[in-house]
């Protein structure tokens, strides 16, 4: 149990001892290292959430972990064996679901269902053809299996910059001499690549 020799070893291995250890069995030692696995999912899940979540995605980073301890602990839970698998790769997929519900729970709260001068229902915050935080900060994991314009399209987007602007000011499309519509289409591009990066449907 000392930690620099669990540092060691494969979380996959770790998890995999806690997915065969008896409920009434090694009881001390199995919470030990579900201790040990929730601190290395916590260390390496906080740099990978997006701050402006509320409670700066505290609350999508305790879930992500809560779920991840269920799946070790309860047999037969659909997710225990990924986490044997590939360990990291799993606990990406499960953030990424925990961000979306926030955001979609956000969505509710901050968006009325209908405009009241309108009449019309308003534009969703993150459309999609764009990418949200969590899908570029993966992205750019894996930038060089990307063509060239993705690959800048998604270096501008990382910086800030949109496919338009209502207003006029700098895109993607007016930066890289594209129309919206190819821009939104490199965007779209780029999210089924995370997609199939974390074998999720786009």
């Amino acid at each position: 149990m000392d930690a620099q020799k669990l540092d060691s070893r494969r979380p996959e291995e770790i998890a995999g001892a806690i997915r065969e250890m008896d409920d009434g069995r090694d009881v001390r030692l199995r919470g030990k290292l579900l201790d040990y696995l929730r601190e290395r999912a916590e260390r390496y899940l906080t740099p990978r959430v997006d701050k402006n979540l509320p409670d700066q995605g505290r609350g999508a980073v305790e879930a992500t972990i809560d779920r991840m301890v269920d799946a070790l602990l309860i047999e037969g839970a659909a997710d225990g064996p990924g986490y044997e698998a590939n360990f990291l790769k799993k606990l990406r997929q499960r953030l990424v679901d925990q961000v979306r519900k926030l955001r979609i729970e956000q969505d509710r709260l901050d968006q009325p269902a209908v405009d009241p001068e309108t009449g019309e229902v308003p534009e969703p915050s993150h459309p999609s053809d764009e990418l949200t935080p969590e899908e570029a900060a993966i992205a750019a994991g894996f930038l060089t299996t990307l063509s060239e314009r993705h690959r800048k399209a998604l270096s501008l987007y990382r910086a800030g910059y949109r496919c338009s602007d209502a207003e006029g000011g700098e895109t993607i499309a007016s930066m890289m001499s594209v129309s919206v519509r190819t821009a939104e289409q490199w965007m779209r591009d780029i999210r089924k690549a995370v997609a199939k990066h974390l074998d999720l449907k786009p």
